[in-house]
């Protein structure tokens, strides 16, 4: 005797499967496009981190002028260089990150957990960012937001190759190259020639140094009509800078 066929039992379970199925590769669609808006292209729109809720990312409706990232996982062929370079990295990021707290620094900080994972640098324009605080006459003159730590074990940097805060110069040449995209007026004035930086192209490659602060530095002057915001966001592995401003003001 043949067996009736119950469509239910058989083909319900299927739909279920194809449903979890897709569900699945919609998530994981999702997850790729906002990968692609952090770190591949510049976005009409920026991510930043609710203040009323830790780890939520929301959508901010400002306009990105110009976005880049580094790998810090990858700064140099060898790992132990590596690793000493993206902890100096992330020591010099918690000194940036003190320019708009308001509060004090922390005495020698753990580059792993007290740098936050997302900080913005308001410039107003005329205004200008500098990556250490020892500047030239000609910038005396202008309102100057900088960090203030000179690469010693006391502030948490550590000896990488032969020289204590060896990495920072990958963090300045990431925000010499986004600002440089972003239209800013970018002041390098010694290269980094002397070694390739990973990730990036040798014409953005910025040397900075405590043995003269004035020359191996970072000016970047906000030289449009209207405030941007240097926006670093810390995502895995990956550092993020963004420079953004209100949409009213792009066109």
């Amino acid at each position: 005797m043949t067996k009736a066929y119950n469509y239910d039992i058989i083909h319900k379970p299927i739909k279920r499967l194809y449903a979890c199925k897709s569900a699945f590769m919609l998530n994981t669609m999702a997850n790729m496009a906002l990968a692609s808006t952090l770190f591949l292209s510049p976005a009409s729109v920026s991510v930043y981190e609710n203040a009323g809720q830790a780890g939520e990312l929301v959508v901010n409706t400002q306009k990105t002028l110009a976005s880049e990232y580094l790998d810090l996982d990858y700064r140099y062929p060898v790992e132990t260089t590596s690793q000493g370079f993206k902890s100096n990295i992330l020591t010099s990021l918690y000194y940036f990150s003190r320019i708009e707290a308001g509060d004090s620094e922390k005495d020698n900080p753990n580059a792993e957990n007290d740098v936050p994972k997302l900080f913005s640098i308001k410039l107003n324009p005329g205004e200008v960012l500098a990556f250490q605080d020892n500047i030239p006459e000609e910038y005396t003159k202008y309102t100057v937001k900088t960090q203030k730590s000179y690469y010693r074990a006391s502030e948490g940097y550590n000896l990488t190759a032969g020289l204590w805060g060896n990495g920072v110069c990958h963090l300045a040449t990431l925000m010499n190259w986004v600002a440089t995209e972003a239209g800013l007026q970018v002041n390098a004035p010694t290269r980094h020639d002397f070694a390739k930086i990973p990730g990036t192209d040798p014409k953005y490659g910025t040397s900075i140094s405590t043995r003269s602060p004035k020359v191996q530095n970072l000016y970047i002057k906000n030289n449009q009509g209207f405030p941007v915001e240097f926006k670093f966001m810390i995502l895995g592995n990956m550092l993020n800078l963004s420079i953004t401003a209100s949409p009213e003001y792009v066109y």
